[in-house]
């Protein structure tokens, strides 16, 4: 990340602590006190002397070229968690309202081929760590 000794203290130590402990910016909302205001000031410059006016413009483009990342991540999992938990529950509501025979003529496959495909995709929630969240 781009580091400038110009810089106020603050923003060295979030763009620091964005290397150290990406977590606090990736769960929770520790710092989205301070990250939503970088993010409106970048995306509207001509209100950033009222949203963050203690701060360069450099030192708004920093932060937010190092919080970017973190956005295009959670963007990601929630597109993800939300086509993983439409297809679970699409496939979940067919297992359990249908049963065995009937579900190998309405969807076109056995009981045990759904079953796997439900399987598959609570797998893959577990290694990202989000089951717990749909």
């Amino acid at each position: 990340m781009e580091r400038n000794s110009d810089f106020c203290t603050g923003v060295q130590i979030l763009i620091s602590r964005m290397e150290s402990n990406p977590e606090e910016f990736t769960t929770g909302d520790k710092w989205y006190w301070i990250m939503s205001k970088v993010v409106d000031a970048k995306r509207n410059p001509i209100h950033h002397a009222n949203t963050l006016p203690e701060l360069t413009t450099e030192e708004i483009n920093a932060l937010f070229d190092a919080y970017t990342p973190f956005l295009r991540k959670k963007f990601d999992d929630s597109v993800l968690r939300e086509v993983l938990s439409s297809e679970e529950k699409e496939l979940s509501y067919s297992v359990t309202t249908a049963p065995p025979a009937v579900l190998g003529n309405s969807l076109g496959g056995s009981w045990v081929q759904h079953q796997t495909h439900i399987n598959k995709h609570k797998a893959v929630l577990n290694t990202l760590g989000l089951k717990e969240k749909l």
